[in-house]
């Protein structure tokens, strides 16, 4: 039984929580009922690709002990009147004079309490202090911060998570729109340029095309082709010869977590025939997820500043915390950076520079609020965008072999 909902408390970076009761009769075969399973939650994943899924599986044991009898007692039918009647005869003044207190002395215990809470606070702020006197011992961090925002992890083995990321087959057509996109951070950043960049970008093979681009990052696999004069000859070969190699290696395509883009700025669009895998139509989708980065069928990047935003605004519960516990703006700072920041600009030196003026404003506004929390100036995301695009433009500069190399050429003098 699936049920999707929406809690009003719900993390933004998931659109709902799809909730999975499972129930597996004792005599059913575990390998079928897993394959069900895997199928069922599969096809539910396609449909809310940002759902976060909690499965809920039950399956009975044998009862290895016999029923155990127990005696009860239940009150009579006169017991309700009985009880009423032990009320009217109570004196209620012996309570009302053990309620009578001496003034002095109670204002003396205020006085105690409110000075210990103090005391107490403040050996708690330098206790989780000195958690944070190390930046390089990522662990008392953690440690400090689960403390403060009173983390809990979920048991083992009660729930099951599901991660939503999918393989993506993505198809670029007509050479009249070029794309240029500035140098990347990191090796993740790299991928995320050798997937938009121009067609001269160098790319790995095997390929059977030099029209066409293979890009292999972790378990995601993504084929790349620039179509002209509508001939998608050399695509849809190389999209074959891929699943045919997965075949004689022995990997599995799973065709129900493929999807095909078409981007297509001609003036003429064209209905382009679906693309098949295995006698499978792969699903044809207007936006992607390709390694953390919303990519449009327009190239639009309203989707992409809205996710990353929202969990950044969803981060910023911790500095306050944080806060609350009295730690110095400079822990503060350090935390902003390594928690905030980074999802702010994951992949910035390539979406930034085609941001729109609103998107880049939303982006701005949540870093103008983690300053007012912290107390203290942070550095602007244009700021970060341009020291970004300047140390890695450098480093790809001094290597020949990136293959972002061609991309730039030294000024003459």
């Amino acid at each position: 039984m699936f049920v999707k909902c929406r809690p009003f408390y719900l993390p933004r970076e998931f659109t709902a929580i799809v909730i999975v009761a499972v129930y597996i009769p004792l005599r059913a075969n575990a390998k079928d009922a897993l394959r069900k399973l895997y199928s069922a939650i599969s096809e539910q994943q396609t449909n809310n690709p940002d759902s976060f899924f909690i499965i809920a599986a039950y399956r009975p044991l044998l009862k290895l002990t016999k029923p155990v009898q127990k005696q009860i007692t239940v009150w009579p039918d006169n017991a309700t009147s009985a009880l009423q009647d032990c009320f009217q005869d109570t004196d209620w003044n012996m309570f009302k004079e053990a309620a009578t207190y001496n003034k002095a002395a109670l204002k003396t215990a205020r006085a105690n309490l409110s000075h210990g809470i103090k005391k107490a606070k403040h050996q708690y702020a330098q206790k989780i202090n000195n958690n944070f006197s190390d930046s390089k011992d990522t662990r008392s961090l953690w440690q400090a911060i689960q403390t403060i925002t009173d983390y809990k992890p979920l048991p083992q083995g009660t729930w099951l998570a599901i991660d939503s990321q999918q393989d993506v087959v993505l198809e670029n057509v007509r050479p009249q729109k070029t794309l240029t996109v500035a140098p990347c951070i990191s090796e993740r950043n790299t991928a995320m340029l050798d997937l938009v960049a121009t067609p001269q970008t160098k790319a790995a093979d095997p390929r059977l095309h030099s029209s066409n681009r293979i890009i292999k990052f972790a378990d995601d696999t993504t084929v790349v082709d620039l179509i002209s004069n509508n001939d998608e000859t050399h695509y849809r070969e190389e999209v074959a010869q891929l699943a045919k190699w997965c075949g004689v290696n022995n990997l599995s395509l799973n065709v129900g977590k493929t999807k095909e883009v078409v981007m297509d700025f001609g003036r003429n669009s064209v209905d382009h025939r679906p693309l098949t895998i295995d006698s499978s139509i792969v699903e044809r989708v207007s936006s992607t997820k390709f390694l953390g980065v919303h990519i449009m069928q327009d190239l639009t990047l309203t989707t992409n500043v809205t996710s990353l935003n929202k969990k950044g605004q969803h981060r910023l519960h911790f500095p306050c915390q944080l806060k609350r516990a009295n730690l110095p703006p400079p822990i503060l700072t350090t935390f902003y950076r390594d928690t905030i920041e980074i999802v702010l600009t994951s992949c910035i030196t390539v979406w930034y520079r085609n941001c729109s003026a609103a998107d880049r404003k939303t982006l701005q506004q949540t870093v103008n609020t983690a300053a007012k929390i912290i107390c203290a100036p942070l550095p602007s995301i244009l700021d970060i965008f341009l020291a970004r695009c300047s140390s890695k433009a450098s480093s790809i500069m001094k290597d020949p072999t990136h293959p972002s190399d061609n991309l730039f050429q030294l000024r003459p003098l």
